[in-house]
């Protein structure tokens, strides 16, 4: 069963959030500012005002650049280095807090994915953008007296946490299936490659892959896919032992006056004059 918001402030109040909130607010750092590395065991999210952050995180020596507009969500017992930018300063809005104690956890993450977050061992996740974010926890730092508010505050800050992070997992899947399509066609280019039917099989919508391939590329997908045959052609053509008849069925087009007309149009040059040009047999001296 899907836990409610009233159950989520039910549990709250049970783990006496109130007391597990460090800070909350808006701060200003100069360019070049350093903390760190150190780690907490609270959660902390930042989301950037103004200027750009950078947090190190010291065991995967990876660095995350966090631009205006977007936030990160720091796990508990991250090792990391807190770095701003130094060509600007930066205003961030800050939290940290802990949810360490909250009762019926699984129940509980099957409905928040912020919430199921915590428990998943990640380090960090970055939210591209985090105004509903920023609104909770200024509301959160102006009213630190009001356990009543805080603590409808903290069920309204899982909750769009919760709401930005499966937005965030649901692209992320999405782009693995927008990786498998481009294996599949690098396999597939040689026969027949029907987009509907491949949509179908991947579970995403042919609107969604023509919008993804633009996107990615600045091509719709068949002229992608045209291009990787084309690629694939010119590799093909290194074999002399295959006729041009054969590197265009090789390299999935329907004929060779067909392909010859495309390569002509796409590389300038037939493929014969291709396959001169670029394979010449080497003269031995």
């Amino acid at each position: 069963m899907a836990c409610s918001e009233s159950d989520l402030l039910y549990y709250l109040d049970k783990s006496e959030a109130k007391s597990f909130i460090k800070l909350a607010g808006v701060r200003l750092f100069p360019s070049g500012y350093t903390y760190g590395p150190h780690k907490h065991d609270d959660i902390e999210i930042v989301c950037v005002d103004s200027g750009v952050c950078i947090i190190k995180f010291v065991n995967e020596n990876k660095d995350v650049y966090v631009n205006k507009g977007e936030g990160i969500i720091i796990y508990p017992e991250v090792n990391h280095k807190f770095i701003i930018d130094d060509k600007a300063k930066c205003r961030i809005t800050q939290i940290q807090f802990a949810l360490s104690d909250l009762d019926y956890v699984e129940e509980l993450s099957k409905s928040y994915e912020f919430i199921n977050s915590i428990y998943s061992k990640k380090q960090y996740e970055v939210i591209d953008s985090c105004l509903e974010v920023k609104g909770c926890i200024n509301r959160i730092n102006n009213n630190m007296q009001s356990r009543t508010l805080i603590m409808l505050y903290i069920v309204e800050l899982v909750v769009h946490l919760s709401n930005s992070l499966s937005k965030v997992h649901h692209d992320t899947v999405q782009d693995k299936k927008l990786q498998s399509i481009i294996e599949y066609i690098n396999m597939h280019l040689s026969v027949k490659i029907v987009i509907e039917k491949m949509c179908d099989e991947f579970g995403i919508s042919s609107r969604y892959l023509r919008k993804k391939f633009k996107e990615a590329f600045g091509v719709n997908v068949n002229h992608y896919i045209t291009i990787q045959r084309i690629n694939l052609a010119k590799k093909l053509l290194a074999d002399r032992s295959l006729s041009v008849v054969k590197v265009a069925g090789e390299a999935g087009f329907s004929s060779s006056q067909y392909f010859s007309h495309v390569f002509k149009k796409m590389v300038g040059v037939t493929p014969t004059e291709y396959r001169i040009n670029h394979y010449r047999s080497k003269t031995s001296f």
